[in-house]
C-alpha cells in the first residue's frame, strides 16, 4: 500500500496539465508571445515532403501553416509549389496572387504566376501579370522578354519588338536577344 505524505497535486503533473491547456485553449499568436511556437517544426517537414515530390502530404501541412502565418510570404511559394505538383493550376495561380500582395518583389511570381494563367488559357491575365511583373523590375531584360514573347503570342508583334529592343539596350551582351531585335522576331 502507497503511503500518501501530501494531499498536494505535484508540480509536473500541473505543469503538464498547464501546457495542455495552452496548446488547446490559447490562441497561437498568444503561445508566440510567450515563446512558445507549436507550428515551429512544420516548415522543416513541409521542405522536406517538398523536395521528396510528396505534394499531396505537404498540402495540409502548409494549409495549416498559412492559418498560423498569414502574412508569410514564403508558405505561399510552399503552397504554389504544392499545387503546381498536384497540378492544380487554379491553386497555383491564387497561391501567387496572395503572394504578390504579401511580398514587396515579384522575383518568386515571376514568371510562374503569367506561365500559370497560360496553362489555364487567359490570356488577358497572363498579359497583365507579366506587365505587372515588368512594372516591379522596369530594368530586367528578362521580364522584357517574357512581356514582349506574351505579346508576340497574342498578336500584338510591334509591342513585342519594341520590348525586343528595349531588353537589348539593356543586355547587349545577349546575341539572341539583340538579333531578336534586330531581325523583328520573337524567340523560338
Amino acid at each position: 500500500m502507497v503511503k500518501v505524505t501530501s494531499e498536494r497535486t505535484p508540480t509536473a503533473l500541473l505543469l503538464v496539465l498547464a501546457i495542455a491547456y495552452a496548446l488547446i485553449f490559447m490562441p497561437v499568436d498568444a503561445l508566440r508571445s510567450r515563446g512558445f511556437d507549436p507550428l515551429a517544426p512544420r516548415p522543416r517537414v513541409v521542405e522536406q515532403l517538398l523536395s521528396a515530390g510528396q505534394f499531396a502530404q505537404a498540402l495540409p501541412l502548409a494549409l495549416e501553416l498559412r492559418t498560423g502565418f498569414p502574412r508569410e510570404p514564403e508558405v505561399l511559394v510552399w503552397l504554389a509549389t504544392i499545387h503546381r505538383g498536384l497540378h492544380d493550376d487554379r491553386g497555383e495561380a491564387a497561391a501567387w496572387e496572395d503572394y504578390l500582395q504579401l511580398s514587396p518583389t515579384s522575383a518568386a511570381a515571376c514568371p510562374a504566376l503569367p506561365e500559370t494563367y497560360e496553362r489555364l488559357g487567359s490570356t488577358s491575365k497572363a498579359l497583365a501579370a507579366y506587365e505587372r511583373c515588368l512594372q516591379q523590375s522596369p530594368d530586367d531584360p528578362e521580364r522584357m522578354v517574357d512581356l514582349a514573347d506574351a505579346y508576340k503570342k497574342a498578336g500584338r508583334g510591334e509591342e513585342a519588338l519594341d520590348l525586343y529592343r528595349q531588353g537589348a539596350a539593356l543586355d547587349p551582351y545577349d546575341p539572341a536577344l539583340a538579333q531578336y531585335a534586330a531581325a523583328g522576331e520573337s524567340r523560338p
